[in-house]
């Protein structure tokens, strides 16, 4: 009969009538009387106590419901079968999955009679609507268990679970080569002789966080650990994360949100109403330390289990599989769009585009986008665009100015610097990288060569580019570049000619002393002849954009070491001889 009364109340928790199972749950403890204090009852006491927790939270978050609307990801995605486990790309046009959908000739698992699970794709048109999906690749899927985890913030690298090697589970990873993913490979520095079920990347691929039973530094249960990549490219020791987020029940799928200091994860431990719950902890910028989880509330939060939760770059809309009545068979993907109107957007700048080679059929492996830090000259990232398609993607999180350079080996590269201040809105930036070839000829503009106002002295947020520009020539030894230097046309024609002229021989001369030879260096000043933008606008107006982008410092290639150019005959336009 005790039993009889605790499962009636756990029915009546889960059907979302609180106070009627607390009710069954101080009769639970009635019935037992004093042998229910006694030692040997502990773990009786510890699970009604906090059945009554579950209840009173229960209570609380249904009474205080999130503002959201819930919508599936997609009639074409959804299936009669289980769909479950999404992950999302940052600009959400991919979106993985793992379905049981199956198809003829398919084996069945003998547990449970369904289909093995297979990881599933789908992207989006320009429509902005889901196309069919497809299996993701026989390289991926096999004959057993896949799982999708942990995307990529740029779509290249896949976390999968499998349980092929160990039938307690393992991470791997697979890595996005064009159209076709790799064979996935064991993620050896989180693998262990425990279970490791979740896995997720953080915004620059610098840290993977993940989820183990492994004993050793636990607090019980599953717990959520990191591993973070070291200066030499290896991989640090698991770090727990401590008794802020992991409780001796089970906490399992993290999920880093771009922001890098928000993190989503779940569990049965903390203050759930029923189940595994989602939670949200913040790190606190000054201590370094998470804060207390908190319950991201009802109704995305239920009295069953709540798994599997990823959210869009802007922290507006979220992704997530729920088993609903009126799904189309058992659980079914379902994207939350949060509409309480005083939540802001994280302040995020996503940077999208594509790399254009020209008449090159794919991107070289080589092309990589490197971000600095302006100020430290540390690298926050290297991102690599698809040699495919030449789309990349990366996150710029506020608060700092970055130096981002776009590099191929054989071609000039183009840089850029780009300040995110602490109080910006969310943005998205589209950009088209052209490269040219490093031959006669071609030229690009030093966008992050800077001097002090008025003066030829070069700043040292130019050093980042000068390096590139004197390691290019140190490698290509048969190529010899004109510097030119340009300005705006405010200031009078003789004084401009002169300040530009200065500031080319400066960027020259750092070139010299970090070893190309004078002969390979031609430094001449434009002033105001050569704009590439209006100073003025048609009305007569100031153009601020318009001198901004004339008062530059530009590459060109007189020779590449062939026949196509020479130094004598571009060295000195006509009109500057005139000057």
């Amino acid at each position: 009969p005790f039993t009889a009364v605790k499962r009636l109340g756990v029915a009546y928790r889960t059907n979302y009538e609180f106070n009627k199972a607390i009710d069954q749950f101080e009769m639970y403890k009635k019935l037992y009387g004093e042998k229910f204090e006694k030692d040997e009852k502990k773990n009786e006491r510890e699970d009604v106590q906090k059945e009554l927790s579950i209840c009173q939270n229960g209570i609380q978050l249904v009474s205080n419901p999130v503002k959201i609307k819930v919508a599936p990801v997609s009639l074409l995605v959804n299936s009669k079968y289980p769909e479950y486990a999404p992950v999302i790309s940052a600009d959400e046009k991919t979106l993985i999955f793992t379905s049981r959908r199956g198809a003829e000739g398919d084996k069945k698992d003998g547990l449970d009679y369904h289909y093995y699970e297979d990881i599933y794709m789908s992207e989006k048109n320009d429509e902005g609507e889901w196309l069919s999906p497809k299996k993701i690749s026989d390289n991926v899927n096999s004959s057993g268990h896949e799982a999708s985890i942990g995307l990529s913030v740029d779509g290249q690298q896949l976390l999968i679970y499998s349980s092929q090697e160990d039938p307690d589970g393992d991470i791997y990873l697979s890595t996005l080569n064009g159209d076709v993913w790799s064979t996935p490979t064991p993620f050896l520095e989180i693998n262990s002789k425990s279970a490791e079920t979740h896995a997720c990347f953080n915004v620059d691929g610098t840290a993977v966080y993940f989820t183990s039973d492994r004993e050793e530094g636990g607090y019980g249960g599953f717990d959520i650990y990191k591993i973070a990549k070291l200066p030499d490219g290896t991989w640090s020791q698991p770090i727990n994360m401590g008794p802020s987020i992991n409780t001796k029940y089970d906490e399992t799928a993290p999920f880093i949100h771009p922001d890098g200091v928000t993190l989503y994860f779940s569990s049965n431990g903390h203050k759930t109403m029923g189940g595994y719950d989602i939670f949200k902890s913040v790190i606190d910028q000054e201590t370094y330390s998470w804060t207390k989880p908190t319950n991201v509330g009802y109704p995305i939060n239920t009295t069953g289990d709540d798994v599997f939760y990823v959210t869009s770059v802007d922290g507006n809309r979220a992704y997530y599989a729920s088993e609903k009545a009126d799904g189309k068979g058992e659980k079914d993907l379902y994207i939350i769009t949060l509409v309480d109107k005083k939540k802001k957007k994280k302040a995020l700048t996503v940077m999208t585009g594509v790399f254009n080679m020209g008449d090159e059929d794919e991107i070289p492996d080589d092309a990589q986008i490197t971000v600095k830090d302006a100020e430290t000259g540390e690298i926050l990232g290297i991102y690599k665009p698809n040699t495919k398609t030449g789309k990349y993607l990366f996150i710029l999180p506020p608060g700092k100015t970055y130096n981002v350079s776009y590099e191929v080996e054989g071609y000039l590269f183009k840089s850029e610097n780009l300040i995110v201040p602490t109080s910006s809105s969310y943005s998205q930036i589209n950009k088209e990288i052209s490269l040219a070839p490093v031959k006669a000829n071609e030229s690009i503009v030093l966008n992050n060569v800077f001097f002090q106002y008025d003066s030829d002295k070069i700043i040292k947020e130019s050093l980042p580019d000068l390096e590139k520009l004197a390691k290019l020539l140190k490698k290509k030894t048969k190529i010899v570049i004109e510097i030119s230097g340009h300005t705006d046309s405010k200031g009078k024609d003789a004084y401009n000619m002169k300040l530009s002229q200065k500031r080319a021989k400066s960027v020259s001369k750092y070139l010299i002393k970090n070893g190309v030879a004078p002969s390979r260096v031609v430094a001449i000043g434009k002033g105001e002849l050569k704009p590439i933008a209006r100073n003025t606008n048609p009305d007569g107006s100031d153009n601020p954009e318009g001198r901004q982008l004339n008062r530059r410092i530009e590459l060109k290639v007189l020779s590449d070491g062939g026949t196509n150019a020479t130094v004598d005959k571009v060295a000195v336009p006509d009109e500057l001889k005139k000057k």
